[in-house]
């Protein structure tokens, strides 16, 4: 499965679309989340590349859809969508209902099933899968105990004498 990505309804559903450098941000965010859950991973961006045109690597590519002369984001995916073999291998994650549309009348004329998910639903999704409990942290402050410091170091003497 691939999931392909209207980065900037995502970007807005993750209100990180007015920052400045909010493609950066997905992308690292993104790609954090694809190298969690071992998924590949397509981003398109509205507009024209500010640090790449296209990127590719490991789990997830990008592409800015003015780089393709597209006018935007959405004509690529749904361009992307209709020419594609294998539709139903991707995963599209959107909250425009256009998209949505498009993509329905796309998979009813071919015969496929293609999964549509919420941006809103996805940016959640991501959120939760990257949030660690307090208790998931190393506690650098911890200080042992004389018991504790002696255990350790009779169990590295028996290593080190191995």
């Amino acid at each position: 499965m691939l999931y392909l990505i209207d980065a900037n309804n995502l970007a807005g559903k993750m209100d990180i679309l007015g920052n400045k450098d909010f493609d950066l941000e997905l992308f690292r965010i993104v790609s954090q989340y694809a190298y969690l859950k071992s998924k590949k991973v397509i981003l398109v961006f509205d507009g024209c590349g500010q640090l790449w045109s296209s990127y590719g690597g490991g789990q997830i590519r990008v592409i800015y859809a003015g780089d393709c002369n597209y006018s935007s984001a959405d004509e690529k995916i749904v361009d992307m969508v209709r020419t594609h073999k294998h539709p139903e291998g991707y995963t599209v994650i959107t909250d425009d209902s256009g998209i949505r549309g498009e993509i329905e009348a796309i998979a009813e004329r071919k015969g496929k099933k293609i999964t549509i998910v919420s941006a809103s639903h996805f940016a959640k999704k991501i959120a939760d899968s990257l949030k660690y409990d307090d208790d998931d942290e190393i506690d650098n402050d911890k200080e042992l105990g004389d018991d504790e410091i002696k255990e350790i170091n009779d169990e590295l003497m028996k290593i080190w004498k191995e």
